[in-house]
């Protein structure tokens, strides 16, 4: 009986994360990951253009409907972050997203106040912000966020791997509010997310996030050699579907399941 109960409650807690929703579409999607050559690119321009002339390159091959640089929303980037708004305590725990203008678009992530990054503000890489709902909270009730400015300590923290661009400053302003997505940990509460144009941070591991219109695995040789016609010595780390990421994260709960429900029915 005991081992009965434990399996149907297993069971219904696997179901019931099944159905959480993430705030964003993964199907026919996948992530790629660039590790660039710290000497080699040096500088945070030279990253920047790596991955601004990658993205165009990818986005023009047959069978990419859109192509974005940006993490995957939802989870623990290198970039977390403390922070403060105007009249508050500090925060921590905020996780900072590097992003370009089409990155809604291709997650079908929604704008739920406010306006999108604009191509020319990630380009100049101007210190403009959306933020999740969630990050939007931490402004006092009935204020709205959108227009104000918030400090993020990250932006100006630079080191060989991650870099900050010469005076860098902290304050970003708010353009837009982004619904709150669920990535590594479903049980977990979505944490306060800021997402900003790409060149204000230089990390060397670039992040790129494909939709296809059929298989995305079908592009991956196809941008391989992308990233070896733009330089020959660049590895690139084979990509993972968006649906396979996400799957992964379901490994724990899914054999807790099966463990339970095996002993279950040993014991009926």
């Amino acid at each position: 009986v005991i081992l009965l109960v434990g399996a149907s409650l297993t069971i219904r807690g696997f179901v019931e994360l099944q159905r959480i929703d993430r705030g964003f579409k993964t199907e026919h999607t996948m992530f790629l990951q660039v590790p660039l050559d710290q000497k080699r690119y040096a500088t945070i321009e030279q990253r920047s253009r790596f991955s601004q002339e990658l993205i165009g390159r990818v986005q023009r091959l047959p069978g990419v409907a859109t192509a974005t640089i940006g993490d995957l929303p939802g989870f623990e980037a290198s970039n977390s972050s403390s922070g403060t708004i105007s009249g508050q305590p500090k925060i921590d725990g905020l996780t900072l997203n590097l992003i370009d203008a089409d990155y809604l678009a291709t997650l079908d992530l929604p704008l739920r106040a406010g306006r999108n990054l604009t191509p020319a503000e990630v380009e100049h890489g101007d210190h403009v912000a959306l933020i999740s709902e969630t990050a939007a909270k931490l402004w006092p009730a009935g204020e709205n966020p959108i227009g104000r400015t918030i400090q993020t300590d990250a932006l100006v923290s630079g080191t060989p791997y991650n870099l900050a661009p010469a005076g860098a400053t902290k304050e970003v302003t708010v353009v837009g509010i982004v619904g709150d997505t669920h990535g590594r940990n479903l049980r977990r509460a979505p944490a306060p997310a800021i997402f900003v144009p790409y060149p204000l941070r230089g990390p060397s591991l670039r992040f790129f996030i494909v939709k296809a219109h059929g298989d995305p695995k079908a592009l991956t040789n196809m941008i391989r050699a992308e990233v070896r016609t733009m330089d020959k010595e660049q590895p690139f780390i084979s990509p993972d579907t968006l649906d396979d990421i996400m799957d992964k994260q379901a490994i724990q709960p899914r054999f807790n399941m099966v463990l339970f429900g095996g002993l279950a029915a040993v014991a009926l």
